[in-house]
């Protein structure tokens, strides 16, 4: 993320008309146009693939609340989207009806997704998703992952 800057940002009308920025919108743009008609509250959507988030992709598990930050910043639990064409309307579909009103999405063998109503809180769901993410690995792999809160799943 150090390296991003607002030259690499593109911003398109819901048809995919480049309003702004240079280059061609991601071939995510269906998903990207499904989350905002869906979300009011989002204004800006992050799809990354860092290395922590990577790998519980390819696990393929739902996160279930196992941290506080995943509380306050991802609003619970993190969906896996079932790996869908990319670009492709089933994904678009199936990415908005797993993150609800959460703030982050794994796709599975592929990356994830975080939003928010700003850049700023979008690219922090990411910061704090790869976070949990790494707690979640770990967790796993000692054998001892152990809800946050037990019976809660997401939080408003």
């Amino acid at each position: 993320y150090d390296e991003l800057s607002p030259e690499d940002i593109i911003v398109t009308d819901f048809e995919g008309e480049v309003i702004e920025g240079e280059g061609a919108p991601s071939i995510e743009l269906m998903m990207h146009v499904a989350i905002y008609k869906a979300r009011p509250d989002v204004r800006a959507i992050v799809h990354f693939h860092s290395p922590f988030a990577s790998v519980v992709a390819v696990m393929g598990d739902e996160i279930p609340p196992i941290l506080e930050d995943q509380k306050v910043f991802l609003r619970g639990e993190v969906k896996v989207v079932p790996h869908l064409p990319p670009g492709s309307k089933e994904l678009a579909e199936e990415v908005v009806k797993a993150l609800g009103m959460q703030n982050a999405v794994i796709l599975q063998n592929h990356g994830a997704v975080c939003v928010g109503p700003g850049l700023k809180e979008a690219l922090n769901a990411c910061l704090y998703l790869e976070k949990t993410a790494m707690a979640f690995v770990f967790a796993t792999l000692a054998g001892r992952a152990r809800l946050s809160h037990p019976g809660e799943r997401r939080w408003t």
